[in-house]
């Protein structure tokens, strides 16, 4: 019974980070083939078009793409506001029906470069349907996340899961707000 226990969490937890890293993934790879697919256009047009005619097509482009930047620069979070991130997290739980604390909270860059992060760890208690539904939502959260580390324990006479969850988000780049 013990390792059917740790079987499933096992799983679980394989699960939930192997479905966060796919959905970075697939986040970069949208992000890298817009950035391309931009570059390529107004590479093309660079050498051909005046300087009134490549404000009209910046313009046309910015405005064609406008949802996706809103939401793209709705992903990061801005300077200053990083106290947003930490209130959807505790929204999230208290949705979930989570017992939860914000264990951490530190700001990285990452080696070699000027990408800036914010890192959390949240300690929470709760039913096992409630802990799912809590990890789903933060791994669903506007903001572009990433699952660095996650724990989970079962108690069996209780129902309930102890676990912890540290995530990174984004932040956007200071010098252009």
């Amino acid at each position: 019974m013990k390792t059917f226990f740790k079987n499933k969490i096992i799983l679980t937890a394989l699960s939930i980070f192997g479905f966060s890293i796919l959905f970075f993934i697939v986040v970069f790879l949208l992000l890298h083939s817009k950035k391309s697919e931009i570059e390529r256009v107004l590479s093309g047009v660079e050498g051909q078009a005046s300087d009134s005619e490549r404000a009209g097509l910046i313009k046309r482009i910015t405005e064609e793409n406008k949802d996706k930047i809103l939401f793209l620069n709705n992903s990061f979070i801005e300077p200053g506001k990083e106290v947003a991130i930490i209130e959807s997290t505790e929204k999230i739980a208290r949705a979930s029906l989570v017992n939860a604390s914000i264990s951490s909270v530190s700001d990285e860059s990452e080696r070699g470069s000027q990408a800036k992060s914010l890192s959390i760890k949240v300690k929470f208690t709760g039913k096992w349907s409630s802990v799912v539904n809590f990890i789903q939502n933060i791994e669903k959260m506007q903001y572009v996340t990433n699952i660095k580390d996650f724990s989970l324990i079962g108690n069996p006479v209780s129902g309930l899961w102890t676990g912890e969850i540290e995530f990174s988000t984004f932040k956007a780049d200071q010098s252009k707000s």
